[in-house]
């Protein structure tokens, strides 16, 4: 907690150094407390995580001039809010788990994950974000349907290999293919069906077949 430098009194209560107290109200990063009547200011001690609200009943503790929240003791209402400092370290030497039994949230300018094995585990999973960047040396992906919905979509690969039970492509209106060298392969039926259609070769044409029927 930051403090301004205002003089902060202390209450002489006999020779107790630590007393009951109930917060008032914030002010300039301080507190005001309430203790036998009397309205007190009181700074949040480090070790103190918890900020405190109005209401709180408070372990104060004085050193000096100036009075520190040690701790909440009573709280009538269910929230909180752990108050850290600019630069704070979560450490477990083993491990570590946050739970939850309605929902977790977890506001960030920038949030970064660093870890050897990452197991994510959701009956679903939402995300929506402006741009975005995977990279990897190997991926493998099991689905048992994916549906992909775009305006634009660009592949580039120096190889790629695809095999299908069953293969379906329909286009609205231009398919257009680009190749240095293309092959089809059939085991069975290889069948053309259209309208119009027009083969053109610069140099040779070759047909090929037991039987050829034309017209």
């Amino acid at each position: 907690m930051s403090y301004n430098g205002e003089k902060v009194v202390t209450l002489p209560l006999a020779n107790d150094s630590q007393y009951q107290a109930v917060v008032v109200s914030a002010e300039s990063g301080l507190w005001r407390i309430e203790v036998n009547g009397r309205t007190l200011k009181a700074k949040q001690a480090f070790s103190c995580l918890v900020e405190p609200q109005a209401g709180d009943t408070v372990l104060v503790s004085s050193a000096g001039q100036v009075l520190y929240i040690l701790a909440i003791l009573e709280r009538d209402t269910g929230t909180m809010r752990l108050s850290l400092a600019e630069e704070t370290d979560i450490c477990g030497a083993q491990n570590l788990s946050l739970t939850s039994t309605e929902s977790l949230t977890l506001y960030s300018d920038r949030l970064t994950q660093l870890s050897t094995q990452q197991v994510i585990k959701s009956a679903e999973i939402i995300g929506q974000f402006d741009t975005g960047l995977v990279s990897g040396e190997r991926m493998t992906v099991r689905i048992g349907r994916l549906q992909l919905i775009t305006d634009w979509l660009q592949s580039m690969a120096k190889q790629a290999v695809q095999q299908f039970q069953n293969y379906t492509r329909k286009t609205e209106e231009m398919d257009k293919v680009e190749t240095g060298n293309m092959a089809h392969s059939s085991r069975g039926l290889y069948s053309m069906n259209s309208k119009h259609t027009i083969m053109v070769s610069e140099k040779d044409t070759r047909i090929d077949g037991e039987h050829i029927h034309m017209g």
